[in-house]
């Protein structure tokens, strides 16, 4: 049973394998490990261990099975019987590299384990795999939220101006009663604040409730592009926390988001004109 998220990275793949490579520096990349520490001598290979405490789990050791600069990296560990390996693959493409983090579960217990927990797993290997896009293109967000993505039948170049054309219908329209009931930051929702044809467009907005950020985010594959929605917030004190609960826990933001590609979609690809 195997649980992977792969993504697109734009920096050069010998800046992800960095950090990748420096597994004790991975706790400052996500919040989804505590501490990580070597306790074998040497250089890390083949054989090297390290001590990994992640949040609400029992300390556990790893040992590295692969390493193979600078394209994958993998190491396993022990859990009730089950064995854990986990892997990281970087493939050199146009303008960066794809980044593949996968977590194969093997044993009696794998399939149980995998069927209760997989949302978690693979929530916390996204996480930790926008962590490592966050600090090879030096980005500054508040906390990842979800990623979801859509098939194009253009290339990026020619997709951009539906991503441009979306964004500023979006900042464009004042929401004069939603905006006086959450304090709206601008009073659009969002504003642009990062813009870098065809790759990335970022909007940001802040209310009494949250603050946070979306990037639409570009890249040509095989037959066309992939675009993808990337949600970040952070929803500070106990209406922050409710507030988190009545947008992401019912799944209200999901539908939103996906509705975006599916509009931008249309637009890239001809079906529709500019919202």
């Amino acid at each position: 049973m195997v649980i992977h998220d792969e993504i697109f990275i734009a920096a050069p793949p010998e800046r992800v394998w960095e950090l990748t490579e420096d597994v004790e520096g991975w706790p400052a990349l996500t919040p989804t490990m505590t501490s990580v520490g070597l306790t074998s001598d040497g250089p890390l290979g083949p054989g090297s261990t390290a001590r990994v405490k992640q949040p609400r789990l029992p300390s556990a050791t790893w040992t590295v099975t692969d390493l193979d600069p600078p394209r994958r990296f993998a190491w396993q560990t022990r859990c009730n019987g089950v064995l854990m390996t986990g892997s990281h693959e970087i493939e050199p493409t146009g303008g960066g590299c794809r980044n593949r983090l996968s977590l194969e579960l093997e044993g009696p217990g794998a399939g149980a384990l995998a069927t209760v927990a997989r949302p978690v797993l693979h929530k916390a290997i996204a996480t930790e795999n926008d962590g490592f896009r966050r600090a090879a293109e030096g980005l500054n967000r508040p906390t990842y939220v979800d990623e979801h993505r859509v098939d194009l039948d253009v290339q990026a170049t020619q997709a951009w101006p539906a991503v441009v054309g979306f964004a500023e219908h979006l900042t464009g329209q004042e929401h004069a009663l939603l905006s006086r009931a959450l304090g709206l930051e601008p009073a659009a929702g969002f504003s642009v604040t990062q813009r870098e044809a065809p790759r990335i467009l970022g909007l940001t907005g802040r209310h009494r409730f949250s603050r946070y950020a979306l990037d639409f985010r570009l890249v040509d594959v095989p037959g066309g592009s992939e675009l993808s929605a990337v949600t970040y917030a952070d929803f500070p004190g106990p209406l922050g926390f409710a507030y988190r609960s009545a947008v992401i826990g019912t799944r209200g933001h999901v539908l939103a988001v996906r509705r975006m590609l599916r509009k931008i979609a249309a637009t890239a690809n001809g079906d529709v004109k500019h919202p």
